[in-house]
C-alpha cells in the first residue's frame, strides 16, 4: 500500500516537471501543437478557416456596334409637264352661192351669182385620190373638206385652170369642195332628177352630195367664185367604200345655182373613181345603178 502511494507521488512530481518545461521547447518538439504559457487551464487554438477565393469578375459584355445609317433614297426628279397641243383653228365656212330661185344660205357680197369671201388653202388627205393604186394630188390649191367621199381632185393642168377662171396678176385659181349644204330647193331638184332616173332603172340609188366651186383667190386671200369657166375643167372623185357595188355604173346628178339639173356620166373605167368635166359649178350628187343604167346620158 505504501509502495503504491510513493509511486503515485513520484509520477505526479515527474509530470509537474514536464509541464514546467518551456512552451517553446514543446512547440519545437511538435510544431503543430500550440499551448498557453500557463499550465493550468490551457487549450489549443482552433486554426483559422481559410478565406474563400474571390469569384472572378464576370467580363463585360462587349458593346454591340451601332448599325450604320441607311443612306437616304435620292428624290425622283419631277416629270416635266407635257406641253399643251395648240388648238387647230376652225376653217371658216365658205358661203353658198345664192341661186336664182331665191334659195340661198350663203353670205358675202354678190353680183350676178359671183360671191366674194375670204379664202385660204387647206391641204389634207381629201385633196388626193387613189387612182389604180397610185395617190394622185390636185393641181389646184383650195379648201378640200368633203370627207363623205374618198377625196376630190382637179386634174386639169394648173395653167389651164388659171386661164379658164381668168386669174390675173397676183391672182390664182382656187377650189372649194365640201360636203353639200344645199338648200331645200336644190335638194328638191336633185330628187326630181333621181325619180327620172329610177323610171329607167329602178335600182338606181343616190349617195353623198358635194358642193364644188372654182374661182380666183387674190393676194389678200379673197376668193371670188366664177359662174362659168372659159373651158371645162376635169375633176376626179374617189368613190367611198360604203357606196361601191361590184358591176354597177356611176354618175352624178348636177344641180346648178339656178335650179337647172343634168346627169353627168363617169368617163373612166376605174371602179374606184368618177371622172367628169364641167365649166359650171354647184351641187353634185353621186348615183349608181346596174351596168348600162346611164347609157342614155352618154
Amino acid at each position: 500500500m505504501r509502495k503504491k502511494l510513493l509511486l503515485k507521488k513520484a509520477v505526479t512530481f515527474s509530470l509537474m516537471g514536464v509541464l514546467a518545461v518551456s512552451p517553446v521547447l514543446i512547440a519545437h518538439a511538435n510544431p503543430g501543437a500550440v499551448f498557453s504559457s500557463k499550465i493550468s487551464g490551457g487549450t489549443q487554438d482552433t486554426p483559422d478557416t481559410p478565406d474563400e477565393p474571390d469569384v472572378p469578375d464576370t467580363p463585360d459584355v462587349p458593346d454591340i456596334p451601332d448599325v450604320p445609317d441607311v443612306p437616304d433614297v435620292p428624290d425622283v426628279p419631277d416629270v416635266p409637264d407635257v406641253p399643251d397641243v395648240p388648238d387647230v383653228p376652225d376653217v371658216p365656212d365658205i358661203p353658198d352661192v345664192p341661186n336664182n330661185s331665191g334659195s340661198s344660205s350663203g353670205g358675202g357680197s354678190s353680183s350676178g351669182g359671183i360671191v366674194t369671201t375670204n379664202s385660204s388653202s387647206v391641204s389634207s388627205a381629201l385633196d388626193s385620190v387613189m387612182v389604180k393604186g397610185v395617190k394622185v394630188f390636185t393641181t389646184v390649191a383650195g379648201r378640200y373638206s368633203a370627207n363623205s367621199v374618198a377625196g376630190v381632185i382637179v386634174t386639169t393642168p394648173y395653167s389651164d385652170v388659171a386661164a379658164a377662171v381668168g386669174a390675173g396678176t397676183n391672182q390664182k385659181p382656187f377650189a372649194v369642195i365640201e360636203n353639200s349644204v344645199c338648200g331645200e330647193d336644190s335638194k328638191a331638184c336633185m330628187m326630181k332628177k333621181l325619180e327620172e332616173l329610177k323610171s329607167i332603172s329602178p335600182e338606181i340609188v343616190s349617195g353623198p352630195a358635194l358642193d364644188i366651186w372654182l374661182g380666183i383667190s387674190d393676194i389678200n386671200n379673197n376668193f371670188t367664185k366664177v359662174g362659168k369657166a372659159a373651158r371645162p375643167i376635169e375633176f376626179k372623185i374617189g368613190i367611198p367604200a360604203n357606196f361601191k357595188t361590184d358591176g354597177y355604173d356611176y354618175a352624178l346628178i348636177f344641180v346648178q345655182s339656178d335650179g337647172t339639173t343634168s346627169v353627168i356620166v363617169d368617163t373612166d373605167d376605174d371602179s374606184d373613181t368618177i371622172t367628169f368635166s364641167t365649166d359650171v359649178y354647184g351641187t353634185f350628187t353621186l348615183v349608181k345603178g346596174p351596168s348600162g343604167s346611164f347609157a342614155a346620158y352618154r
